[in-house]
């Protein structure tokens, strides 16, 4: 059950209130990485953050040294993707909830690009232009899963992004989950990722439902991250099982998702975000429950 979302008077200049929600796999070192780049190049003003602990681990001490409130959520068992970025909606009242791998790194901040892109209320979801940590294009931005495109990208006959990305904005079918910024009143009506899947298609099918929502997913190439990809199905074959688990729940929905394509928008106003209709979604209106988490509180 979700709060009902409230809208609160706020200065014109003031940002909206950002969430970002990080999940630690034992990443302490890539965690630090990233802290230390979100302390160094993004404004605090209106940032909360929630990392969540899906193994047991020591809170990063760049914790302390960020300008803005902070939570550690420890699992008491592991959780799925999912399930760790539904339950730390509810930890912050937030306007703009923003999922972050924690792999990413970031030379400046991509948050004010991505949320001009969202002060448009036909965007419900911004993601990044992605590079890898050489410069070079990452595949971020995708067009619908379907059996005969993952046959011609395992045979070689489809290589390269599936997107022309330049400096104008992009309106993929779907963006990877590693960097993606959503209006909080979205996530909270698409009733955040879907926990049926597991560590795969997450984000795929979190997009496609919110197209069919009647919102559009945009890539704005102005804001940029750096991605160490790590392809865990390609190593590990209790991935790959799930990975293949998942792709199957998602031909399933196919048939339903498939008109949703032909409506991305081809363009769509970009205004500043003061002048953008924000909500704000209360805290404590979490997706999930959070019976496996122990949730520990930074005074």
């Amino acid at each position: 059950m979700h709060a009902r979302p409230t809208n609160q008077a706020r200065p014109d200049s003031a940002p909206p209130r950002v969430v970002i929600s990080v999940v630690s796999h034992g990443h302490g070192a890539l965690i630090r990485g990233l802290l230390s780049d979100i302390r160094e190049h993004w404004n605090p003003e209106q940032l909360r953050l929630v990392l969540t602990q899906n193994l047991h681990e020591s809170a990063p001490q760049e914790l302390e040294r960020l300008a803005f409130p902070t939570r550690v959520i420890r699992n008491l068992r592991p959780r799925g993707f999912a399930a760790n970025h539904n339950a730390a909606f509810g930890v912050f009242e937030s306007e703009v909830f923003c999922v972050v791998n924690p792999d990413v790194r970031c030379r400046e901040d991509p948050l004010p690009a991505l949320l001009n892109a969202l002060a448009s209320p036909e965007i419900g979801l911004a993601a990044p232009r992605v590079v890898n940590p050489e410069g070079g294009l990452e595949d971020s931005a995708r067009r619908c899963i379907t059996p005969l495109r993952i046959l011609r990208r395992i045979s070689g006959m489809m290589r390269g992004p599936d997107y022309d990305i330049d400096a104008d904005p992009v309106y993929p079918d779907w963006v990877a989950g590693m960097f993606m910024a959503l209006r909080s009143e979205t996530f909270a009506r698409l009733a955040g990722f879907d926990e049926r899947y597991r560590l795969y298609c997450e984000d795929a099918d979190l997009c496609m439902r919110l197209q069919s929502n009647g919102q559009h997913v945009i890539l704005a190439p102005k804001a940029s991250v750096v991605h160490g990809a790590q392809r865990a199905s390609h190593r590990q074959l209790h991935h790959l099982r799930w990975h293949v688990s998942s792709l199957l729940r998602f031909f399933v929905h196919y048939p339903f998702y498939r008109p949703v394509r032909s409506g991305v928008a081809k363009e769509a106003g970009l205004n500043s975000y003061a002048n953008a209709d924000w909500s704000v979604i209360p805290a404590k209106a979490g997706i999930q429950n959070r019976a496996d988490s122990a949730l520990v509180r930074r005074l």
